[in-house]
């Protein structure tokens, strides 16, 4: 009995925790069907141990979000002489730029630190910081911000899954030793070893170092990116959510080799209990690495200390539970959810051939992955079945013997270089289907179907089900209504147009960073804000593709996200203004970008010809070098709604612009320059009469955007205006012919023509 109960209280604890943080009135229902099940056991006893188990869970979760609650700091403090204990393993460098996450000794907590390196020393002391150490800092702290666009990474829940609330933003840091203080001693040693072992495996050929790092100490290689963007890419990323496989396998190989020693067993498993927790902290304590080791050593620890045997399943019901009531947040992470469902199939599945375990873990894991990353792969399902024995017996065995034997270094770098090959080939082989994010609601039936095909004797019933699911979804992601979208970007600029049912898909400017010239070393690698932002919404909508890429001027913070964008999404055809073609700036984009084709990018003037679409050019109305003042201006008619984007067109040239065409009028301005003085003329403004501004600009962006004057000239016309730096993405979405709403995180505006 104690292993259904088990089992129980560690499904109710997931539901609770999903309906706590994440409240769904879909998880209300799943709750209700569990409860449900519960009653059908008809055993008071369970039914009682569930109850109190419940109130327990309610209460330890209330408690835990009331403590986390209170240490984010809401408003930016300055702090000054504060000490930080950096674990050796958990010092990374990015060009200039220092992330160093430790634990905060008078804050009592985690945190995330950013530290801009000063010079090229700095940060080779940093990258050849071996040693944990505590580090005394002065700077400015705040609570991590949530994403402000619609499916944007949600990098404030991935840092409360670690536990962290705070982001110190360092101004000045002491590279003089500190004292460690004695409590934390020997988790430093651990960390220090780790940090050894990653620089040890750094020395092996890059698919051996890849794999090893990742799978032995839970380390990601950047120099394995391409790789790991392949797994991706093929749906196959429970590979590393289960990578504590390996855990598993060197557990029978120590038991094995015990046997040949004739060492006891009981002997094997004191030494296991011992250390299991502390490969857990070598390992880099992920989800899939906790589960793998407390799975192992739970049943040691209750054979050796209380004589009982545990089976798996009750294995993996206590391994969740402590993994939640310690870090409830990481249940949100496509990791711990991929490790733990998966897993569990496994246990449940044990009889069945690979071929049907690969179809079933496919079944599961391709739900969470359109819930994460909103493509599937055609290849993920016959992969699905061949995975599990190549990481088995060709991934796992030989990253091992190449780690631990150097004569077979090579040998094992050249296997997985050829699998690495292969999971490429087949990445870039186009069979990845743009599906979008399907609702929650989606996403649990088809779960809850996987299930009900494990016990259902009319099997091909749940299946079309299924299929039929999908296709709904499919359709529904694909069927939309006409909406414009501005994106916040920073300080730059991104509008989206979509028009209904995907018809056109049109972008205007792309965002990105204003980049100054700048030492090599300083220059860092990381996603840009064109990725994160643009590409994750797009491909959430299921679209993989622009028909239309205006780039209203030459300035980075409006094109240079181009060529990352390109990457990920087809770009049909792209418009600049007449003589921008023609600048080296431009033309050194276009070769970064993914676009081979120069028939791609047409120059437009507003004499170009758009009379079959909802768009009119209005300038520029001569060729010029693709600066401010030559700045594309696009009409664009949405229902009886009238919207105007003009770059950074100046003063001068807003006149110029209603002088030609003195019957203009908008609906809603996109504010010129993101609110700078030298754009919004009063006279512009008060010939457009929009009903409301939008103004693209960054929190506390360098520039003082948007400027008192602009401001001013939108108050004394009586116009409200919006701003993506306080309202996040604003989206304005054609419901009816002449009802319109503009939503932003905030909540909705109503929009009457």
């Amino acid at each position: 009995m104690y292993r259904i109960v088990i089992f129980f209280c560690a499904i109710l604890l997931v539901v609770i925790e999903l309906l706590f943080f994440e409240f769904n009135y879909i998880f209300i229902v799943v709750l209700c069907l569990i409860c449900l099940r519960i009653l059908c056991t008809k055993s008071i006893c369970i039914v009682n141990i569930c109850l109190i188990w419940c109130l327990g869970c309610i209460t330890y979760i209330f408690n835990y979000y009331q403590c986390s609650k209170s240490r984010e700091i809401k408003q930016e403090l300055s702090v000054k002489n504060q000490h930080i204990l950096v674990y050796a393993d958990n010092i990374k460098v990015n060009g200039d730029l220092l992330t160093l996450t430790g634990r905060w000794l008078e804050g009592k907590q985690q945190i995330c630190t950013y530290y801009y390196l000063k010079s090229k020393a700095e940060q080779n002391y940093f990258k050849k910081q071996i040693n944990s150490d505590v580090y005394t800092v002065t700077g400015k702290i705040k609570g991590i911000s949530p994403p402000t666009n619609e499916n944007e990474f949600d990098y404030k829940k991935f840092c409360q899954s670690k536990k962290i609330y705070n982001g110190l933003t360092v101004k000045h840091i002491s590279l003089e030793n500190n004292k460690v203080p004695s409590k934390y001693k020997l988790l430093c040693e651990l960390h220090d070893l780790r940090k050894s072992i990653i620089c040890y495996l750094q020395l092996f050929p890059k698919y051996l170092r890849g794999y090893s790092t990742a799978l032995i100490v839970g380390y990601r290689d950047d120099g394995f990116d391409d790789v790991n963007s392949s797994i991706k890419e093929l749906g196959l990323l429970y590979l590393f959510s289960l990578s504590g496989m390996h855990v598993f396998y060197l557990v029978r190989i120590l038991q094995k080799l015990a046997q040949i020693l004739r060492i006891t067993a009981e002997t094997v498993d004191m030494w296991l209990i011992i250390c299991l927790p502390i490969y857990m902290i070598l390992a880099g304590s992920s989800s899939s690495i906790i589960r793998a080791v407390f799975m192992v050593w739970i049943p040691i620890f209750s054979r050796y200390f209380l004589s009982i045997k545990i089976d798996k399943l009750t294995s993996w019901s206590l391994t969740i539970i402590i993994n939640l009531l310690y870090s409830p947040m990481i249940l949100f992470t496509m990791g711990m959810q991929l490790s733990y469902l998966l897993t569990l199939v496994l246990i449940l599945n044990e009889e069945e051939n690979s071929i049907k375990i690969g179809i079933k873990m496919s079944g599961y894991s391709i739900p969470l992955m359109l819930w994460h990353t909103y493509q599937w792969n055609v290849l993920t399902t016959f992969l699905s079945i061949c995975i599990i024995p190549i990481f088995e017996y060709i991934i796992l065995p030989f990253t091992i013997i190449g780690v631990l034997l150097n004569v077979f270094s090579k040998i094992s770098n050249t296997i997985l270089f050829l699998i690495s090959i292969f999971f490429e080939k087949l990445a870039d082989s186009s069979l990845m289907i743009t599906f979008g994010k399907p609702y929650l609601t989606v996403v649990i039936l088809l779960l809850s179907l996987m299930i009900c095909l494990e016990v259902s004797r009319r099997k091909n019933v749940i299946i079309y089900l299924q299929v039929l699911v999908y296709i709904f979804s499919y359709s529904q992601i694909h069927r939309n209504k006409d909406e414009l979208v501005y994106f916040d970007i920073g300080q730059g600029d991104a509008t989206l147009i979509r028009e209904k049912n995907n018809n056109q898909v049109i972008l205007v400017d792309t965002g990105g960073k204003v980049s100054f010239k700048h030492e090599k070393w300083r220059s860092r690698v990381s996603q840009t804000s064109g990725e994160r932002v643009i590409v994750n919404y797009l491909l959430s909508k299921g679209i993989n593709s622009i028909d239309k890429l205006y780039l209203t001027h030459q300035d980075a913070d409006h094109v240079g996200n181009f060529p990352s964008i390109s990457q990920k999404i087809k770009i049909k055809k792209i418009l600049v203004p007449l003589g921008m073609e023609k600048l080296s700036s431009f033309n050194k984009r276009l070769n970064e970008s993914n676009i081979c084709n120069d028939k791609v990018v047409e120059p437009i003037t507003d004499t170009s010809d758009f009379s079959k679409e909802r768009i009119d050019i209005l300038h520029p109305f001569v060729e010029g070098k693709g600066k401010n003042e030559d700045s594309i201006v696009l009409k664009y008619t949405m229902g009886r709604l009238i919207f105007l984007i003009t770059g950074d067109l100046d003063q001068e040239n807003e006149i110029k612009v209603i002088e030609k065409y003195p019957d203009l009028r908008c609906d809603i301005l996109k504010v010129g320059h993101h609110g700078s003085k030298t754009s919004t003329a009063d006279q512009f403004v008060k010939i457009l009469k929009p009903q409301y501004a939008i103004i693209s600009v960054g929190l506390n962006n360098r520039y003082g955007h948007p400027n008192i004057e602009t401001l001013r000239t939108l108050n004394a016309n009586g116009i409200p205006y919006l701003m993506t730096s306080d309202k996040g993405m604003i989206k304005v979405v054609n419901v009816s012919k002449d009802k319109f709403f503009m939503s932003t995180k905030y909540g909705k505006i109503l929009i009457r023509k």
